[in-house]
């Protein structure tokens, strides 16, 4: 498999991926009847919870396609994890204002919104605690030199980004 630390990383990670995947479109399909039918928002998040599983198994396997991506690519895909976690404790904390300050039944509507919100958007949380300590502790030089090793043809740009 791949290089993350063996399997005793791979398939824990990937059981919990799964399970938040699948809790995402329970959501989706059930309580929130086919992504709101059509709403765009409920389908951003769907989309963006796919991207960001394909990254994270890319990192977790050590895709050396994605490893030796244009790093402002990979600094985006980062960047956008990092915006993830930040909005969802966000929400969290809207969440938690709004319960410990409602004095009106109004209040307290939105209340259940937000942390249904809260609770729709936790599967993101997984790929992109995932992106963050894998971009940080990744070496693309030993991804390489591994994949050499392996008998893997690298192309030459990928050549050229090892020699430097």
């Amino acid at each position: 498999m791949g290089g993350t630390g063996g399997l005793a990383v791979e398939i824990p990670y990937f059981i919990v991926l799964l399970g938040a995947f699948g809790f995402h479109l329970y959501m989706m399909i059930g309580p929130l009847h086919f992504w709101g039918q059509g709403n765009l928002y409920y389908i951003s998040t769907t989309v963006f919870l796919v991207s960001q599983t394909a990254v994270s198994l890319a990192l977790l396997f050590e895709n050396y396609i994605y490893i030796f991506l244009p790093h402002w690519i990979r600094l985006g895909i980062f960047v956008m994890s990092i915006m993830s976690i930040i909005y969802w404790i966000s929400e969290l904390m809207v969440g938690f204002n709004l319960f410990f300050n409602a004095k009106r039944p109004a209040q307290t509507l939105e209340e259940i919104v937000v942390f249904y919100m809260v609770l729709m958007n936790a599967p993101q949380l997984v790929p992109s605690i995932f992106i963050i300590v894998k971009e940080i502790l990744i070496d693309n030089v030993a991804v390489g030199e591994k994949m050499q090793s392996e008998g893997y043809q690298l192309p030459g740009w990928i050549k050229d980004k090892l020699e430097k």
